[in-house]
Formats: C-alpha cells, structure tokens, sequence
C-alpha cells in the first residue's frame, strides 16, 4: 500500500529522495499502528493475577483497567518512536579515546539530553499509572495530623528515585551501546518474523536491565538513602511543619521490592518494543527506485544523496539487491549509455568509490602516526645507499655483493 500511494503521487519523479521521504512517513505511521497490540500485550501481563488462575487472564482480556493502561502504554510507545526518529544515527564515528562511552555520550550532547529526559518523563509518567492501578507507596505518613505533624514517606521517595534512576539509566545505555544507530540487517525478513525473533530478546532483557538497577539502586540507597531522605525532610520543613521520626527503610520490604521490579519490567519492556519495532520498520529494504520511470537516474539521485545517510543507505541497499539478485536491472544499468554526463555504471561506480575513499581516508586519520624506522649510520667511507637491497654505492661500483 505504501508503494502504491508513492506510485500515485510521484510516479513521473526521479528524485530518490522525495520517494524515500513519503513511504518513510508512511512506515512511522504504520509503526504507531503496530504498537497497539504491543500495548495491548503489556496491559494484560501488567493486570495478570497468577494466584486466580485462568479467570484472572480472562478478566484482564476485557478489564477496564487494562484498557486504561493500554492508553497509557500506547502514549510511552508512541513518545519512543518519536524520540528514537529525532536521534537515530546511521554512520559510526570511530573512537579517538581511551574512554568510548563517555566520547559516545558527549558526542552529540543536545541529543543525550534529550533522550535522558524523555525516558526519565516516561518512567515517572508509568509509575504514577501503576501506583493509581496497582497500588503503591502514599506521599505521607499520618497525612490526618492523628499522630503528629504529617511526615514524609521514605518508600514514597525511594519510588520516584528509582523511577528517575530507570529513566536516566535506559536513556544513557541508549547513547552509550550505540542502540540508536540502526542495525540494518544481512538477511531479509518479513515483519512478522523479524518481530517474532526479537520478542523474546526484548523479554529478557526488559527483565535483565531493571533488575541490574533494581540490584544497583538497592546498594546505592543502602548507603546514602538515610541522608537523602533526611535532607529532603529538612527543606519540606522550611515549607510547613512536619517530622522525620526513623522509620522502616522501604529497602527490606518485599512487597516494595516486588512492586519495583514488577512496574519497571513492563515499563522497560514497552520501551523495548517500541525501540525493536522502529528498527524492524525503518532498516526494512526498499524498492524506491522501482516507482520512477527512470528508474536508473533515480537510484543514482539516491547514491549521491548525502544530505541524509539514511536516504543513501537505502539507496545502496537497492543496488546491492539489483547487483545480487536482478538481472533484468544490471543489464539496464550497464547498456544504458546515452547520458550527456557519461555512462550511467560509470556514475554509480563512481559514488561508490567516492564512498570507499571516504571510509578509507577516515580510517587512516584516525590510525595511530608510524614510527620512523631507525636509520643506520654511515661509515666513513661509503656513499649513500641509492637501491632497494641496501648496498652502498662502493659495492655497486666496485661489483662486489651485498653481505
């Protein structure tokens, strides 16, 4: 349908670009389309009460409240796939320091930023949604003034600082392991079953990454979650009156650790499918060229397309696939050579030269500077060496060889 709608619109252009721009449009459509049912999928295993058996998977088929959260999943799916279409990468920049993450990370600063707070917003955002569903931590203690001033509930606080560690920490391992630069695969798959592989990966790890920071946050807030907690109680006391009496830490709560680890593996599970799914979408081989009359003058406008990599990888991988797999296409290539600019396999292989030199020229100024290699010196006596096997010009003259 995509190619379709292209096709009508702009079947007559040869611009790669223009095509490329409307069915990527319509591919980020479709993935906010796609992330229903995922949404739908994290809202039931979100509202599943193992303890009622086959009636609790019943009822949280048709639950009101997982309808309400299959809302509230569907807005954080959508937030990534906007945020993963503003900052995805699709060169690699080769490393200059010791220190690969942190030069990741400060490399595109505006764009860290961005990321970092967008999925420090949406954790609070599915947290709050899961304390008004699930139940939770209340901000107060004693709120009702019953036995004395109200007091600030540590397990309270302890939430939204794990929240806000789950945020920055998924955001900065987005930047840091280089998951925003799209992976284009070898092998082509149909959605369907590239999305049927990847689900299992995304459920371990949704289930390995927020519990590494559920064990990280633990021993961090072991250590200085007593001082925190104190000093936030110390300002709200410069506000209105209230109390910090000691109170049991929200760490040696099972049910607190369980409902941690219970919100933010759904939580880190719908970001997951929401990342897996614009990569499936966006890296999916394209047939652009096909849609214009002048199909060859059309790929060649893609190749040399370099306002926007992605338009010009696409634009490669069209090539590759005509110069495996079509034959009918490399025949049209290499006899079609009534060009005022020159023969039209002389341009295409011209732009992917131009895109090796670059690759190798920058491979080269990033290599470590040689060595000069030692020069021995110069006895007394002997003229410069003037040939390759290294004799002196008293040997050569005098017709005796090299020891």
């Amino acid at each position: 349908m995509a190619y379709q709608n292209a096709r009508n619109q702009a079947v007559s252009s040869a611009d790669f670009a223009k095509l490329a721009h409307g069915i990527l449009q319509q591919r980020f459509v479709r993935a906010c389309v796609y992330e229903v049912p995922f949404a739908y999928v994290v809202a039931v295993v979100a509202n599943l009460n193992l303890r009622r058996g086959v009636f609790s998977l019943a009822y949280a088929l048709v639950s009101p409240r997982t309808l309400a959260y299959t809302i509230f999943a569907y807005i954080a799916g959508i937030a990534c796939l906007a945020i993963h279409a503003h900052t995805f990468h699709v060169t690699r920049a080769a490393h200059t320091s010791h220190f690969p993450r942190l030069q990741r990370l400060l490399r595109r600063p505006q764009a860290t930023v961005t990321v970092v707070t967008t999925y420090v917003v949406l954790s609070w955002l599915m947290l709050m949604v899961h304390v008004r569903m699930f139940g939770g931590a209340r901000a107060w203690l004693y709120p009702e003034g019953a036995y004395g001033p109200p007091q600030l509930n540590p397990a309270w606080l302890a939430s939204w600082l794990f929240a806000t560690c789950v945020g920055v920490a998924y955001g900065v391992t987005l930047v840091t392991d280089e998951r925003l630069q799209l992976a284009f695969p070898m092998l082509e798959q149909s959605r369907i079953h590239a999305l049927k592989d990847r689900l299992p990966m995304s459920f371990s790890r949704a289930f390995g990454f927020a519990t590494s920071v559920l064990c990280k946050f633990w021993l961090a807030y072991f250590v200085v979650g007593w001082g925190v907690y104190r000093s936030v109680c110390g300002v709200l006391a410069r506000i209105f009156s209230t109390s910090a009496y000691n109170v049991a830490s929200p760490l040696f709560s099972a049910s607190m650790l369980a409902f941690w680890l219970h919100t933010f593996v759904l939580v880190v599970l719908t970001w997951e499918f929401a990342h897996q799914l614009f990569e499936i979408i966006v890296t999916e081989p394209t047939r652009i060229n096909e849609l214009s009359v002048d199909r060859n003058l059309c790929l060649l406008s893609g190749l040399r397309h370099t306002e926007s990599p992605l338009i010009q990888h696409l634009a490669f991988q069209e090539l590759y696939r005509a110069a495996a797999f079509s034959m009918e296409q490399r025949v049209e290539i290499l006899t079609d050579i009534d060009r005022t600019s020159g023969t039209m396999w002389t341009q295409i292989s011209a732009e992917c030269i131009a895109v090796i030199s670059a690759a190798t020229g920058q491979l080269k100024a990033q290599a470590p500077a040689e060595k000069p290699k030692p020069v021995a010196p110069i006895k007394k006596g002997e003229a410069v060496d003037v040939r390759a096997g290294g004799a002196p010009m008293a040997d050569i003259l005098q017709g005796r060889k090299p020891a």
